[in-house]
């Protein structure tokens, strides 16, 4: 498509926004969708690869930005599992059943109130409530707990042929992976200053007839299961068959070797946290002298060398000097922290505190294995020749 008819195209979606929004607002919407576009579309050769050089880095306690510009081949990447394709292909879908069933568990379990008393009122708003699903489950679900107990629903919706139709029972599911994140700034004592990670990924059970993507749900069992171990709020592990190590026998048979795996995980709001400190280091001339500053606030001090920065995320419970002396130091005689720089951030690799490793086989096993099937290989080959 040359430029014209691609500026006529972009400018086109003007059409499908006429209405919901002023016509001086459309370029607010167009242009940066314009460019997310584009910067998908340059990444998305290597974004599988990024996504598994992060995870492989993470699970190895190593900051993976550097790794992950060098998988890219860009100056810049994404982490993020959605893509344009995928979030517009599922942008109609809804939440399952049994998920909303879920997160109402979730939601009422320590209110003592709404479960046993007669006469409590509480409300319920859904900010895109589309079809009215998870509104009318909930209120369903709820009506079950604690018939006595009342439930008050709010919801707004952008499409006025869903909202229409709220109470029609339409459900759309997919494959992506569902996260429930219940904030909230009542918790009890026992949680203030924690936060709690269930993994409930190896809760489910095959549907007898599949939903679009959706072939897995959740039995009333696992709901079950997972309302406790939230409620419970301890530290929690299982034998799950997704941990199962299936190994080869010298003899020919398998065996198989399980682990135990965390599914529910107590962590202080800190151990999420860390600095994000600037390393500069001099720029020197070719004969290695450092280059002073000119002017500005380092004028006289060792000018910063640009192609030489590099940034590090020190745990927010860690002192950012020791870590400095302990980790910088020793690979390089002549950096700073750039204090100014410095920022606070927040972080919750979910891969990282639910990974297992899995010891690898002894060697003398497998070279055990190994000569028994190149034995089997050779008595083949010699039986051909004959």
């Amino acid at each position: 498509m040359n430029q014209p008819n691609l500026s006529s195209f972009i400018w086109s979606i003007a059409d499908l926004l006429r209405g919901d929004y002023k016509q001086s607002d459309y370029g607010k919407f167009i242009l940066p969708f314009t460019v997310l576009r584009r910067l998908n579309c340059a990444l998305e050769a290597t974004k599988d690869a990024v996504l598994k050089e992060k995870e492989k880095r993470e699970a190895a306690g190593l900051n993976p930005e550097a790794f992950l510009l060098k998988k890219s081949g860009q100056l810049f990447y994404n982490v993020s599992p959605l893509e344009m394709k995928k979030l517009m292909g599922d942008q109609e879908h809804m939440s399952p059943r049994e998920v909303i069933r879920l997160t109402v568990n979730l939601l009422f379990i320590e209110d003592d109130e709404i479960l046993s008393q007669a006469g409590v009122v509480r409300s319920l708003y859904d900010p895109t409530v589309a079809t009215g699903g998870m509104l009318s489950v909930a209120e369903e679900h709820l009506s079950k707990l604690n018939p006595d107990a009342r439930l008050v629903i709010f919801g707004q919706e952008l499409n006025a042929e869903s909202y229409a139709i709220c109470k029609a029972d339409m459900f759309y599911n997919t494959g992506i992976s569902t996260y429930i994140w219940i904030v909230t700034n009542r918790k009890p004592t026992h949680r203030k200053g924690k936060l709690q990670l269930i993994d409930a990924s190896s809760f489910w059970q095959k549907m007898r007839k599949s939903l679009g993507s959706k072939r897995r749900e959740l039995s009333e069992d696992h709901i079950a299961e997972i309302t406790r171990l939230s409620g419970d709020c301890k530290e929690s592990s299982r034998h799950s068959p997704s941990a199962v190590a299936t190994n080869g026998n010298a003899d020919g048979t398998r065996s198989d070797a399980c682990y135990s795996v965390p599914i529910s995980r107590i962590s202080r709001n800190e151990d999420f946290g860390y600095h994000t400190i600037t390393v500069e280091r001099p720029l020197r001339e070719e004969s290695g002298k450092v280059v002073p500053a000119t002017k500005g606030k380092l004028k006289g001090k060792p000018q910063p060398d640009a192609n030489l920065r590099d940034t590090e995320n020190v745990p927010l419970s860690e002192d950012v000097q020791a870590y400095f002396e302990r980790e910088v130091l020793p690979h390089a005689p002549d950096p700073w922290i750039d204090h100014e720089k410095t920022k606070v951030g927040y972080e919750i690799p979910f891969n990282r505190h639910f990974y297992v490793f899995k010891p690898p086989r002894d060697l003398a096993e497998i070279d055990t294995e190994l000569k028994i099937v190149t034995d089997r290989i050779l008595t083949m080959i010699g039986g051909l020749s004959k």
